[in-house]
């Protein structure tokens, strides 16, 4: 696991389409996900990115969570999918190397550290799948960043 940092992260477009259920039935959600956006023929720039909707206690058998992709230039979507755009603005940052089972150790070293370094949680988190699943079978070699928009505490 790499060392927590923050940067301004630009806003982009994305392509999105929200979920709720068991985390362990993600992998099913991006596969329908990824078919709809394929069907709609909309074209995605970038690595898939989750939000977790969380407000409380992290329930792992009921999340609601929205699946995205980037997109470049103009794109129309019909419903399930929407174009949304993530806004621009500081995010505290650390890299999970490994398979999923593993990323809730990075999850709390990036909170503590969040608080350590006087900011709090501006918005939800999110995960940018730079090596997921569908690049590699080996779940070792998995690569995800994880964000949180930040801002001073008060």
């Amino acid at each position: 696991m790499c060392q927590p940092i923050t940067y301004n992260e630009q806003e982009r477009w994305v392509v999105a389409m929200r979920f709720k259920g068991a985390i362990s039935r993600t992998s099913e959600s991006w596969q329908r996900f990824a078919r709809k956006v394929h069907n709609q023929e909309i074209p995605v720039s970038g690595w898939g990115i989750s939000v977790y909707i969380t407000e409380g206690e992290f329930d792992p058998n009921d999340v609601e969570y929205e699946l995205m992709f980037p997109i470049e230039g103009e794109a129309h979507a019909e419903p399930p999918l929407k174009i949304k755009k993530l806004p621009a603005g500081k995010v505290a940052s650390i890299i999970h190397r490994g398979p999923f089972d593993g990323i809730g150790a990075a999850y709390d070293t990036l909170f503590k550290w969040i608080n350590q370094q006087g900011l709090s949680p501006a918005g939800y988190a999110r995960e940018v799948h730079l090596r997921c699943p569908h690049n590699t079978t080996d779940p070792k070699g998995l690569v995800t960043e994880i964000q949180v928009p930040v801002r001073p505490s008060s």
